[in-house]
Parts: C-alpha cells; structure tokens; sequence
C-alpha cells in the first residue's frame, strides 16, 4: 500500500536549495532595502538576527514597541499640519458671523485623528509585508531554478503511488522525483499564493504614543499675551488626545498583526487531500515540528488513528522535541530515524 511523507524544509535543505530563513531569506531581504530590514529584525526580532532562523514563531510579535512607537510617531508628527486655527482672526472683535467654533471646525477637518492613524499604521504594515513576500518570492525562485541549473540527486526512494503532504513551497518532488502534482498537496500554497505567519503574534506591551509637535500650544503665553481671554480659547479644541491616540495604534497594531501575521491553517485543504486515501504508514522527513503547525497533524492522526508513524529527525536533541510534540499519537506507534547528527 501507498505510504503517506509529509515533507518540510529540511526535505530542501537536503538537496542543497537555498531555502533557510537564515541566511537565505535574510541575505536576499538586506539586498533589497537594509534599511528596512534592520527595522523589521528590530521590532519583530528583538534586534537578533539569528532569531530569523525561527522565523513563523517571531514574525509579527512587536518584540521591540518602542522602536515601532517612535517609528511610527515620527510619521505621525510629519502628518500633524501646522494650522493656526485662531490664524486672521480677531477672537476679541471677531465679526459675529465668523465664531471662533467655525473656524475650529474648519481645523478639526485637517487635525490628525484616530483613523488617521489607523491608515498610518495599516500602511506601515502593509510595507513590510509586501516586503517580506516579495523576499520569499524571490528565495523560492532562486531554488526552484537550482533544481533545473544544478539538478540534485534524488535522495530517497518514493513510488508513484506514494502520497505527500509539502509544507515547501518548491517542486523539489516534481523536478527530481517527477512525481505527479496529482499525489502532491502543497499546503501553504505556491507563487504567488503562499501561507506563512505565526501561530498567535501579538504586541508585547501597550505602546504609549508620544507626539512632541502639537499644532497649537494653548499653554504657552503667546495668546494670552495679545489678551485674548481664556474662555475665548476653551471655545476651540484644536490639539488632539494622545491617549485616544494611542489606543487607536494599539488597536490597529493588533488588528495588523492578527491579518497579516497570523498563519491561516489549511486544514480544510488537507483534509479533502486525505479523503478517500489507503496509505500503509506515514513518514516525516525535515520537517522542524513547530507548534504553529501541529493542527495539521492532529488531523492526520485522527483521518488514520491506526497507522505507523515513522518521524525523522537530524539533531540528537530533536528527538524528545518531537516526543513531546507529538504525544497525541501513542507512542507505541511512533518511531524515530535519524538522518543527521548522532
């Protein structure tokens, strides 16, 4: 009987594909924009590049707020318009049909607001999202043109009844095994329709917006000193609250990161995969088991309860990892292989 593999990157790696989010994805993102990408390692990475190398459990954790708050205030401050609203008017001996709430008004239209700065924040993550896509588009063409310049030699021995669930996003499986796309679900997609994210990100702490350039400053003498009288200037509320502010860009931070970085599990895809299917044993070859996957593999388990598994693995250490990963399949129907290390 077919058995079923279960494919990740090190399946890849294996065959010398420049696939790792470190160095590869990193080399090519620095190519791009430096300056973008140090501000990316920055606020999702904590300012550790080595931390790409886990990249679906990082990406989109504010990691560093402060760097994200002051990036974004400064933008913030370059859009706040530096309006007068008591600006050719005569507060004291104002003609009755200019008031000074009319013109008030006419400021509270060019003010910078809340959604202001949820547009603010939702174009900011927009960038580095089309940035980070862009990246990975062009690591994955890099590799699948490695699998027809350089041709790898085919590792392991499939048969073309064999089936295969493929966490990569390459045809490794087609190009040197030429195996039918009909026994192949890639999982989290292909070109230009790929899946990645983290399993839940998150800001790490409440961001408190500061904003130094405020469009009128009513505390300062320069009005009062022309004797305009303070109930005069209560009638106007030209400046903006920065707490209202701020929870607008905590709100719209969460709502950014829970969108665009938050993986969507393809189980429905998988599951239409597997029905219907008569499979022998299942294999796992490199793939990392990381906890933003396991959804898939509970619904492997629970679509052939009674199967053998067989789980490979490349570092000695992996090994009680993927235990404890895999502890809803009974362990008398889990065996390791390693591939790698002793």
């Amino acid at each position: 009987m077919p058995t079923l593999y279960i494919i990740g990157n090190g399946f890849d790696l294996a065959h010398k594909l420049p696939t790792s989010y470190k160095p590869n994805l990193t080399k090519i993102l620095k190519s791009m924009d430096e300056d973008l990408f140090s501000k990316i390692t920055n606020i999702f990475f904590n300012n550790k590049i080595e931390l790409w190398s886990d990249f679906e459990n990082y990406i989109g954790n504010v990691e560093s707020d402060y760097d994200l708050i002051d990036e974004i205030s400064t933008e913030a401050e370059n859009k706040i318009p530096s309006v007068d609203p008591l600006d050719g008017v005569d507060p004291i001996n104002r003609p009755p049909e200019l008031t000074a709430s009319d013109n008030a008004v006419e400021f509270s239209d060019e003010k910078f607001n809340e959604s202001d700065m949820q547009e603010l924040v939702q174009n900011y993550y927009q960038k580095i999202l089309q940035f980070i896509d862009k990246g990975l588009e062009k690591m994955i063409n890099n590799a699948d043109s490695r699998l027809i310049s350089t041709r790898p030699k085919s590792i392991y021995h499939f048969t073309r009844q064999d089936y295969f669930v493929s966490f990569n996003y390459t045809h490794t499986l087609e190009k040197v095994y030429y195996l039918s796309s009909k026994n192949i679900l890639h999982l989290h997609g292909e070109i230009p329709n790929i899946v990645y994210g983290n399993k839940q990100p998150k800001l790490t702490t409440d961001s408190d917006l500061e904003l130094d350039d405020l469009p009128i400053d009513f505390t300062s003498d320069n009005y009062q000193a022309q004797g305009i009288p303070i109930d005069i200037l209560n009638e106007f509320d030209p400046s903006f609250n920065n707490n209202d502010l701020s929870l607008a860009l905590n709100d719209q931070i969460n709502n950014e990161v829970q969108n665009d970085f938050k993986k969507k599990l393809m189980t429905h895809k998988l599951t239409k995969f597997l029905n219907g299917k008569q499979i022998d044993k299942i294999l796992v070859i490199g793939h990392s088991l990381g906890d933003v996957d396991m959804p898939y593999f509970r619904v492997i388990n629970k679509q052939f309860p009674d199967l053998q598994w067989i789980v490979g693995y490349y570092e000695k250490k992996e090994k009680s990892k993927f235990e404890r990963q895999l502890n809803f399949i009974s362990a008398s129907k889990l065996d390791f292989v390693n591939y790698g290390k002793k």
